[in-house]
């Protein structure tokens, strides 16, 4: 997901209810229809892997990180109550050479300021998605899972 969609004016530190409530339905089909839903940032406050690059950097930015980890804090009490089983959140989609990614992610600096908005939910799992055959190497150290993607896109002719 792209948090530009559930802010208001422009201003990541105001959240647009109504987007927030058509996220709230499709989390509600899935548990309708027995699918599993996984909440993913593909665009995060200071994250993206599209263009254009987002202006700060969740890495390395303390600011960014506390928006962040606030609109990840919003999803957590959102989604209270909701078993594992039908919700689970991905941090960032596929951060790989992230040069600073073990100064923030591995001393737990952003983690644990997400983790504090995500215990106010339940114990969903909280996953981080590497690329291709590749793992972000916090998840290893910080006993989180890894989720990897196997394709390799490319033009047809």
């Amino acid at each position: 997901m792209d948090y530009r969609v559930w802010i208001k004016n422009e201003d990541w530190n105001q959240s647009d209810e109504a987007a927030l409530r058509e996220i709230d339905q499709a989390v509600e089909w899935g548990k309708e229809h027995s699918i599993h839903v996984c909440i993913n940032f593909h665009r995060a406050p200071g994250y993206t892997v599209a263009s254009p690059p987002e202006p700060t950097s969740v890495w390395t930015d303390e600011e960014t990180q506390r928006v962040c980890a606030a609109h990840w804090t919003v999803f957590a009490k959102r989604y209270r109550g909701i078993p594992s089983r039908n919700l689970s959140f991905n941090l960032f989609n596929e951060p790989v050479d992230v040069p600073t990614w073990p100064s923030v992610m591995g001393q737990g600096l952003f983690l644990s300021k997400t983790k504090t908005g995500l215990k106010d939910g339940q114990q969903n799992p909280m996953v981080i998605t590497g690329r291709f055959d590749r793992p972000t190497p916090a998840t290893i150290r910080l006993g989180k899972p890894s989720v990897t993607h196997a394709h390799r896109p490319r033009r047809q002719a």
